[in-house]
């Protein structure tokens, strides 16, 4: 029979683990979430969307007790939808996601590969580029990605092989250079 301090410690010693389990997770998407929102929300404050989508994961944590990256991709994706609302709420323009101007602040610091990458990323659907920005750069798993779209894991696959066909000819058009996505994966948009 257990004695009666055995089970607060082991709820001491939860209490303490969770918050270290959640700063890992947090290192380890945050990069990802960030280069997420900004293919993806040109214009918005990126770091305030990444910060409300990890808000809420903590609290879908503390509540549930699980913690996954397409769960906090799922909820970043509709925090950028909310933007998007909500600019269109407020009748303001946003910005095209075609990138007639520069693509973020520190966009003189990256090489013309990347840019190239980033306008053709940003030129594709939704459908087409999230699938790839989930996969490619933000390294989820099939079932990972196919949850933070809110698919099945056999429409992602469509989806993304859909993508991938559609990623090199865009790129192809819009650089005049023919590629695979092996040769360009590593020029990823981590890192910035």
């Amino acid at each position: 029979m257990p004695s009666p301090g055995s089970s607060s410690d082991a709820t001491t010693s939860s209490a303490h683990t969770a918050p270290e389990e959640f700063a890992a997770f947090y290192r380890k998407n945050y990069q990802p979430a960030l280069n997420l929102a900004r293919c993806r929300a040109a214009g918005a404050d990126c770091e305030a969307l990444v910060a409300e989508a990890f808000l809420v994961s903590w609290q879908h944590y503390q509540r549930a007790g699980n913690l996954t990256a397409g769960w906090l991709y799922g909820v970043l994706r509709n925090k950028i939808g909310d933007y998007y609302r909500s600019a269109r709420r407020r009748e303001t323009p946003t910005p095209d996601l075609d990138t007639h101007g520069p693509i973020t602040d520190d966009s003189t610091s990256r090489s013309d590969e990347h840019l190239d990458v980033l306008r053709v990323l940003q030129s594709l659907p939704a459908t087409h580029s999230e699938p790839l920005i989930l996969t490619y750069w933000c390294d989820l798993t099939g079932a990972e990605a196919a949850s933070a779209l809110g698919i099945r894991e056999g429409t992602l696959r469509v989806r993304l092989h859909r993508a991938q066909r559609a990623f090199l000819k865009a790129f192809d058009q819009q650089t005049g250079r023919a590629t695979t996505l092996e040769e360009v994966s590593p020029w990823t948009v981590q890192n910035d």
